[in-house]
This record gives C-alpha cells, sequence and structure tokens, in this order.
C-alpha cells in the first residue's frame, strides 16, 4: 500500500514538474466555458474502448495518471492532471452489465446522511446533506460510497503533490454519483477531514435526476455562484430520470397542502365538501404510486443487490419518491444537421445519450 502511494505521488508530482511552464496560467474558474467542457466529454470518452470514443480527439490537456480497481456495482473513476495543475476526477455511467443497471433500478430513496458496510469490516459514513428531509437515491449511494473511499486518499496525494484545483467529472450515472462526492467532500471540509483551500468543481452531462428537493437545494447552495452544472442533450430521455412521484408530504413543512383542512374550514360548506373530495383523490393515487415504487424499486431489487454485496445492508426506505432535476442546467439543443445524423429510433434508445452527439453538442454550441 505504501509502495503504490508513493509511486503515485511521484507521478502526480511529475506531472506537475512536467508542465511547470503552464502553472501561470489561469486555474479553474466557475461556470460552463465551452474549450472546458470540450475537454471534458474528451477525458469521459476515455472510459470505454475506441468504438466509445470514435471520432472524439484525444483531451489536449490533461493526462491520465491513474485507473480506480472496479468496486461496488461495476464502479470506477479515472485521474487526469491538466497542464495547469488542475486534477480531474472522471466518474464512469452505466455499463452493459446487468448489476450496473440494477445500480439505476434500485432507486428507493433514502436518507442522505447514513452509513454503508464495504465489506466484513469496514463502513462508510457518509453525509450529504444538512438540510432535513434530503434524500438520495438507494442504488447511485452504494456506488459513490465505494468510490470514495478509493477517492479520498488520491485527494491527499494530489494536495500533497501541489494540487488545490478539483473537476469532479461524471456523464449519467456517474453524474449522480459526481454530485453525491461533491457533497461528501465539501462537508469533510467543513468538518477539517479535507484542507479548506481544495476547490471543487462539479461538471456533469446527461446526468439523472439525484435526490429530492430537499437534497437539491443542499447541493446547490453548496455549489451556489457557479461552481456546477449539468449539460444535457434536450433529446436525451436519461436527464429526465428516475420518475418521481410528488406527495403532499414532499413540499417545506409550512405549505397549505399537508394539512389542507385549515383552509378548507374556512370556506362554505358546498365548496368545502367539493375540495375536500379533490384533496383526497388528489393524494390517493400519488401515495398508491409511491408504494409501488418503494415495494418493487426499493424492497425487491434489494434482494439481488444483496447477492452482489453481502455485507450491504438494506437500508431504511423513506416516504419520498420526488426525485428532481439538481445543479444549473446548460441546454443543449441540437440543430437540423444533428438531427440527420441522429435519428430518433426506438430501437436505439441511447442515440441521443452517447459520447458522439455530446461532442457534436458541444463544438456546436453558441
Amino acid at each position: 500500500m505504501f509502495k503504490d502511494t508513493l509511486k503515485f505521488m511521484l507521478l502526480c508530482s511529475g506531472m506537475v514538474f512536467l508542465f511547470s511552464q503552464n502553472l501561470s496560467a489561469q486555474k479553474l474558474k466557475p461556470g460552463f466555458d465551452k474549450e472546458e467542457f470540450i475537454e471534458m466529454v474528451k477525458i469521459y470518452s476515455r472510459q470505454g474502448d475506441s468504438s466509445f470514443f470514435y471520432g472524439i480527439p484525444d483531451p489536449a490537456e490533461h493526462k491520465m495518471v491513474y485507473r480506480s480497481p472496479v468496486v461496488g456495482l461495476d464502479n470506477r473513476y479515472d485521474l487526469w492532471v491538466s497542464s495547469n495543475n488542475v486534477a480531474v476526477l472522471s466518474i464512469r455511467g452505466t455499463t452493459s452489465l446487468p448489476i450496473s443497471w440494477l445500480q439505476n433500478y434500485y432507486s428507493g430513496m433514502v436518507p442522505a446522511n447514513g452509513e454503508i458496510s464495504l465489506n466484513e469490516k469496514k463502513k462508510f459514513k457518509y453525509h450529504l446533506a444538512d438540510r432535513e428531509g434530503a434524500a438520495v437515491h438507494a442504488g447511485w449511494v452504494i456506488g459513490f460510497a465505494y468510490l470514495a473511499d478509493d477517492m479520498i486518499p488520491k485527494l491527499d496525494s494530489c494536495y500533497k503533490a501541489g494540487i488545490r484545483d478539483f473537476i469532479m467529472l461524471g456523464h449519467s450515472q456517474g453524474g449522480a454519483i459526481g454530485y453525491y462526492l461533491t457533497s461528501q467532500f465539501k462537508y469533510m471540509q467543513r468538518e477539517g477531514a479535507l484542507p479548506a483551500d481544495m476547490n471543487f468543481k462539479t461538471i456533469c452531462f446527461a446526468a439523472p435526476k439525484p435526490g429530492n428537493t430537499q437534497y437539491a437545494y443542499d447541493f446547490e447552495y453548496l455549489t451556489r455562484n457557479g461552481w456546477s452544472y449539468n449539460a444535457i442533450n434536450a433529446d436525451d430521455w436519461v436527464p429526465e430520470t428516475p420518475a418521481g412521484v410528488q406527495m403532499n408530504t414532499d413540499f417545506n413543512k409550512t405549505n397549505p397542502f399537508t394539512d389542507p383542512e385549515v383552509i378548507l374550514n374556512t370556506q362554505k360548506f358546498g365548496q368545502r365538501f367539493v375540495l375536500k373530495m379533490v384533496f383526497k383523490k388528489l393524494n390517493k393515487n400519488p401515495r398508491q404510486a409511491h408504494k409501488v415504487f418503494k415495494r418493487y424499486l426499493g424492497n425487491r431489487v434489494y434482494t439481488q443487490i444483496q447477492k452482489a454485496l453481502p455485507y450491504y445492508e438494506e437500508p431504511q426506505f423513506l416516504s419520498s419518491s420526488n426525485y428532481v432535476r439538481t445543479a444549473n442546467v446548460v441546454l443543449m439543443s441540437g440543430d437540423a444537421e444533428y438531427h440527420k445524423i441522429y435519428l430518433d429510433s426506438p430501437a436505439n434508445f441511447t442515440v441521443h445519450h452517447m459520447m458522439q452527439p455530446y461532442y457534436y453538442l458541444a463544438t456546436h454550441y453558441r
């Protein structure tokens, strides 16, 4: 372990020395930058083989210095270092393995703070939000926990090598996990477990919805002033998932929906009678839909997850499935030429989700 850590530190230090002539260049900045995003697409595309990144050039400013082992539910990340001393942690998204897809389907909501057993001897405690009621995706929390366990020592090694700026990069499932990693590291900074002068920027593309409104509020406050975004192809279905069900219990505490009797009792008898029937029907269907959601995409899928991860314990699923879009959105809409190249097809549901369409949209973005 010590030899591997020393080798990694020397490699990072060598990268910093190699690029030392460029260290005066502009460092990490908030907000969307077209050229930066194009470079991120190039970096992430190297998570796959030549067919995965076909037609996409090599990254211009970064070199890969580390590839993690495959952990959790087929999760992995790469570490790249740039010519101006910025580290990029590229988090792999869904793969072709059934267990990777099962991770997506395992979408029962769990509290944003908790603990996961990684193996017989080790548990990983996580803190992803301060806001009361914040909830996240059970499957992606698993991938996050395993990757964070490997990633934290690498952050420390990068810091010792002189690196202060970090980009959390993720596509699809990797984007959702990237949200959680950013939250974890920001709260670790608050507790003094990571240096305060580490700077994190979250760049996702094609990322799905990672949690409920309270988690979104918490994440967006942590990364306020332009330190996170999700680039979305307007024709891509993945950012529209997971399907969510909003109930009257999903609102902030002070609201007129949790206890409508307060308002309804001020109405005339006829209006009160009709409105009570309306509220009852409106609440009944979402509650029933959530029960099905929780039973099949929570409890039932857990039995399959537990076969792959025998030390993983079933979490406490929350009475919520209100997934919402998170982070600043950079919308990329294809032009007429794009739609000639990438045709809608029921036989190819990833046509708008892969690297090539996102690279096209990035290079044509205005």
